[in-house]
């Protein structure tokens, strides 16, 4: 048995009237600022919503409507109190500017979502279950979806600046995607994330156009369908590609999904003249982030936070995204800065690299955590050539700047090497310069360097 004062208590009153009360000289507040009164909500006390409407006058409102059912049936607000509130507000729907409806997957959608909603620009939707509202939307105005568990008439919807999707196992189709997409020009993020459709593969090969897109994300989703779609798509100024996945998968299923994500990534960098044009991969036992200039492409596996050993996966993402670039960068990206934690996987990074940006002329290894463990994995590689049936091959035969972060402490011995190794090799350009950075070095270690190097430079170094 629910019980409700006439009047409300100090706590369920809206923040808006808050603020009137304890304004000095209130009287003329409400006639002179209606801004302060835009805010609809289900929790407010329902003595309050013609107050709310009457002092808002014209505004465009943002609305709140949460039965409770979200959290649970026992949570749920009383029959009496949302009827009350529908029939107060539901003629205001015209004005309504922001709707963030949560509520019971079993609730009656239709009473709010179903409303003529002609000036919304913003619907937020989160359900306890998954379902496929297949009402019609009359929203002509709306420029931001994010919905959870919740699947709409995406027939309806277009013109967006952001979609974002979330546990949703009724769509929408990546082929229906693809039409709001097609429909919506002025896109600027895309969310898909615990999306698991049909398998539905577009076969229209028709490019999408989406010149404003600069944040993708993906979590858990169908690789297959969803790199065919990022093939369709244009996106000369993305910033951002994020892929997270969840589970061990065969490290060879993400590379069609990082190709894609790689001819994305770059385009609109690809007419720039910038000399310090530069290629940065971050490489850990859970993530890889692969950046070029402001543009990020970031992978992370749960199964490699949980202890599963994939360099070979993480690799394989690197060559595809590098493959995405394609002859695009081939001739442009001539600094290369590799990342590490300490744990020795940056030389393997020298060979994707190679073989798609062999005019690398300058490569750094660096990183908060690096140790001497990622320094001599990448001498090592540099140091030797690894032989094919066409014979040996020098991991990028451009290189002559080699910049490295020098933990403590740190032995030349390994720079030497490489250094005369490269210097006798054939079609290999020698390396002239060495930067050693913060960190300490002995005193005859730098004499032993400067006999083989043109320019040693020390940087934040001190010598021992």
């Amino acid at each position: 048995m629910h019980q409700h004062n006439d009047f409300p208590s100090i706590n369920q009153l809206p923040p808006e009237l808050l603020c009137m009360i304890f304004s000095e000289g209130n009287d003329g507040v409400i006639d002179e600022a209606p801004q302060l009164w835009t805010w609809l909500s289900l929790s407010y006390n329902v003595n309050l919503l013609p107050l709310i409407l009457k002092n808002s006058k014209s505004l465009p409102l943002s609305v709140w409507y949460g039965d409770g059912g979200y959290e649970g049936d026992d949570q749920r607000l009383p029959p009496e109190k949302i009827m009350a509130f529908l029939s107060l507000t539901a003629a205001s729907s015209s004005r309504w500017k922001n709707l963030s409806y949560q509520a019971s997957s079993e609730s009656n959608h239709s009473q709010i979502i179903g409303l003529p909603l002609h000036t919304l620009q913003r619907l937020n939707v989160s359900l306890s279950g998954n379902i496929a509202y297949t009402g019609p939307l009359d929203t002509p105005g709306i420029k931001d979806i994010c919905v959870h568990r919740c699947s709409l008439d995406w027939s309806s919807i277009s013109r967006l600046r952001s979609l974002k999707i979330d546990q949703n196992t009724e769509g929408p189709t990546v082929e229906a995607l693809k039409n709001i997409l097609k429909a919506s020009p002025d896109l600027e993020i895309l969310r898909i994330s615990r999306s698991w459709p049909d398998l539905d593969i577009p076969v229209d090969p028709t490019p999408i156009s989406l010149p404003k897109l600069r944040h993708i994300y993906l979590y858990k989703v169908s690789i297959s369908n969803y790199s065919h779609l990022l093939n369709l798509i244009v996106t000369p100024n993305l910033r951002v590609f994020a892929f997270h996945y969840f589970n061990n998968f065969r490290p060879e299923a993400f590379t069609p999904i990082f190709e894609a994500a790689g001819r994305c990534i770059g385009v609109g960098n690809e007419n720039s003249k910038d000399p310090s044009f530069k290629l940065a991969i971050t490489s850990t036992p859970s993530a890889l982030r692969i950046k070029i200039r402001r543009c990020v492409i970031d992978v992370r596996n749960a199964a490699w936070s949980d202890g599963v050993d994939d360099l070979d996966g993480r690799l394989r993402c690197t060559s595809a995204a590098l493959k995405g670039f394609g002859d695009r960068f081939s001739s442009m990206i001539k600094k290369v800065a590799l990342v590490g934690c300490g744990n020795g996987e940056l030389g393997s990074y020298c060979r994707p690299l190679h073989m798609f940006l062999p005019r690398v002329e300058e490569l750094a290894v660096t990183g908060t955590l690096v140790t001497d463990t990622d320094a001599s994995s990448v001498l090592e590689t540099l140091s030797l050539p690894s032989y094919t049936e066409s014979g040996g091959m020098w991991a990028l035969p451009n290189l002559v700047t080699l910049r490295l972060k020098v933990p403590e402490p740190f032995k030349t011995d390994e720079i030497l090497k490489m250094v005369e190794a490269r210097k006798t090799a054939t079609g290999v350009t020698p390396i002239y310069r060495i930067i050693l950075e913060d960190g300490k070095v002995n005193r005859a270690d730098v004499e032993n360097l400067r006999t083989v190097v043109k320019c040693l430079e020390l940087v934040n170094t001190d010598i021992i």
